[in-house]
């Protein structure tokens, strides 16, 4: 059977939309004889209502090899105050990727602008606030934890284990995934940079800006493959041809629309929201 690559936006823990849109994907695949592979542009987790259900079902998709997904800008404050404030997750001995900056070392860089008038702790105890704020008491509610007692902060191993390892970019033949928009330079050097060697300064900007940047670039990051990425919730899909990028979160957990872009045939599928599980 050949393959049929479907990009999907971000699904902010909305389980039922997600498998709304796999049956579509399903039964698009099927009309042409083809396997899908699906792979997620990241934020599976914070805001809608089962972040664990979603990371469980990407996690076996991954295992069976028939998903992927690349690390976006909620699953790293995710793993980042787990990591930080559970004393069970701290016991497992996971380190974070190294363009992921621990509050402690984001306290003492020049790249933060919280930390001029705070102490260490008041920083630290900020950044986990603003997480929680900011859809991380949900993902924390499904998975059985209790968003005001960090004790109670534990997750399956193999659930950390999956996403401390997603990659920043997943890319083919035809196509690059990230989270967030991406320049030329940031994209080669996640291709060539391994995550556990140390980063300048400015490595560490590059890939910190993978998962969070907004900007569009000034050309094409790539000749011949276009830049599928999320991170932007917007009403609908654009496709800005000058540059080959096509930006695909099309703000579901917003009560709008989950999308899927397929590669091969250039179509999108897309399910509407069940309701609006947060606020834009």
């Amino acid at each position: 059977m050949t393959l049929k690559h479907y990009i999907v936006g971000d699904i902010h823990g909305c389980i039922k939309e997600y498998l709304d849109l796999e049956s579509k994907i399903m039964k698009h695949a099927e009309k042409s004889k083809a396997t899908p592979f699906i792979v997620s542009v990241g934020d599976l987790v914070d805001r809608g209502p089962d972040s664990a259900a979603v990371v469980a079902y990407f996690r076996e998709g991954y295992q069976k090899k028939t998903h992927a997904v690349v690390m976006g800008n909620h699953e790293a404050e995710f793993i980042l105050n787990l990591i930080e404030f559970s004393p069970k997750i701290q016991s497992f001995g996971f380190q974070l990727p190294n363009y992921i900056l621990g509050h402690n070392a984001d306290f003492e860089s020049e790249r933060s602008q919280f930390a001029r008038n705070l102490s260490l702790d008041e920083y630290r105890q900020l950044r986990r606030l603003m997480w929680i704020g900011q859809g991380g008491s949900t993902t924390l509610r499904s998975f059985n934890c209790d968003p005001t007692s960090p004790a109670t902060w534990i997750i399956d191993r193999q659930d950390l284990e999956f996403l401390i390892n997603l990659p920043l970019i997943w890319e083919n033949e035809s196509a690059i995934v990230t989270h967030a928009l991406a320049n030329q330079n940031a994209i080669q050097l996640a291709q060539t940079r391994d995550v556990r060697t140390v980063l300048t300064k400015d490595q560490r900007k590059q890939l910190f800006d993978l998962m969070w940047n907004r900007v569009l670039p000034k050309s094409r990051i790539d000749k011949h493959k276009v830049h599928l990425s999320g991170h932007t919730p917007l009403l609908r899909v654009k496709n800005h041809k000058k540059i080959g990028a096509i930006q695909i979160d099309t703000g579901c957990v917003y009560g709008r629309k989950l999308t899927a872009y397929c590669l091969e045939t250039k179509e999108y599928l897309y399910v509407s929201a069940a309701e609006s599980y947060a606020k834009s």
